[in-house]
């Protein structure tokens, strides 16, 4: 009895520190800034983020970056009269990120709970009005706010497969379309889409669809194993690919053919205990993914469904690994994350964990005979 509740301790103790399934529940993005009731002036900058712990609270906060400092977060005006407190069905709040649409404002975000996905996009209305804070028909549950946080969908997992949703990603080229990945590999691409009266609200219509099947359970109708549950999901290259993971897994869903085409892409991951902790798509380079594992850091180039180099190869549409680093940090520290940092011109700066930042700097040579990707590097230097 005392060792169970001993073992108890340490796993609400390990949970509260850190949980495999939640994301960065911070974002920052753009707000329209409505001048009168029907026209958006121009856009504010804000922040979502989650109060934490198991809440499913979310603070919307106008915020002043004006101020050219290093750290622009403890440097900027966060006008708590204007801020917001958003009660979000579902349950606690598991990540907030913002679209990152390549040619206009983010003005999505989604926040991904335990039993759904929410996309809203805030307003800024000059004058006050009432704004439904509570998911509460009633008329009295309305406070005057600055901030409507606007939801337009919300996506149960009931229609994602009946699993809890482990990953939520915007797609760069249009932040109108998502991506989901289940608990269980179930992955979905889904359109949001304006019903014809304008005041009727929006609806999700289901895309392209599949799942992350392992060949050893592929004529098998029992639960597969996806370890601790935790996925990632991400459009690459293309707004036709999407890269989606498990712990052990990757595979490249090319979604211009029906049904959907999965390759998988080996990382050799040769010992059981080494993890995918997180996957990145380079911000400058599109074709280009970091994969983070327990021991190391991997540079992916995912080419174009239509490369010419590679239809005339052996290993058409494959992709391939550029780089792999060790990066010696403790393997058993599944907190580890990367974060990009621009900082010079084809120069990547990878970092973060919970307990340390690191910084490593990668410099991609510019390969002449095969300009589709970079085949020279330095090698990693860490800085801290």
């Amino acid at each position: 009895m005392v060792l169970e509740e001993a073992t108890s301790r340490a796993i609400i103790s390990a949970s509260s520190r850190f949980e495999s399934s939640s994301h960065e529940c911070l974002a920052f993005g753009e707000i329209e800034h409505m001048a009168d009731d029907r026209i958006a002036c121009q856009t504010i900058p804000i922040m979502v983020f989650s109060t934490g712990g198991q809440s499913s609270s979310l603070a919307l906060r106008p915020c002043d970056f004006s101020r050219n400092t290093l750290f622009p977060i403890a440097a900027s005006n966060i006008d708590d009269d204007q801020s917001v407190w958003w009660n979000v069905p579902g349950g606690p709040v598991k990540q907030v990120l913002s679209s990152e649409s390549i040619q206009e404002p983010n003005k999505c975000f989604a926040a991904r709970l335990s039993y759904s996905t929410t996309i809203f996009s805030p307003i800024y209305h000059r004058n006050p009005v009432p704004v439904n804070l509570n998911d509460n028909s009633y008329a009295e549950s309305c406070l005057l706010s600055h901030i409507d946080p606007n939801p337009l969908v919300n996506i149960p997992c009931d229609l994602t497969g009946g699993y809890p949703h482990a990953a939520v990603t915007f797609n760069p080229w249009y932040q109108r379309q998502i991506a989901v990945i289940d608990r269980a590999g179930n992955w979905s691409v889904w359109d949001l889409q304006r019903r014809q009266q304008r005041k009727a609200g929006w609806y999700a219509e289901r895309g392209p669809n599949g799942s992350i099947r392992l060949p050893e359970f592929e004529k098998s109708s029992k639960p597969i194993d996806h370890y601790d549950g935790w996925g990632a999901i991400l459009w690459v290259c293309t707004i036709h690919q999407l890269l989606v993971c498990d712990r052990r897994n990757v595979y490249i869903c090319r979604m211009d053919v029906r049904p959907p085409e999965q390759e998988e892409l080996s990382l050799g991951l040769e010992l059981h205990s080494e993890w995918i902790l997180d996957v990145l798509r380079s911000p400058k380079t599109p074709s280009h993914v970091f994969i983070l594992t327990t021991l190391r850091i991997i540079w992916v180039y995912v080419p174009l469904p239509d490369d010419s180099y590679l239809s005339q190869s052996d290993n058409s549409r494959t992709a391939s690994i550029l780089l792999s680093w060790r990066h010696f940090r403790d393997p058993e520290d599944i907190s580890l994350r990367l974060t990009p940092i621009s900082v010079e011109t084809g120069k990547y700066a990878l970092k973060r964990s919970v307990d340390f930042i690191t910084l490593i700097l990668i410099r991609p040579f510019h390969n002449a005979t095969f300009p589709s990707e970079s085949a020279c590097y330095d090698c990693p230097g860490t800085f801290i």
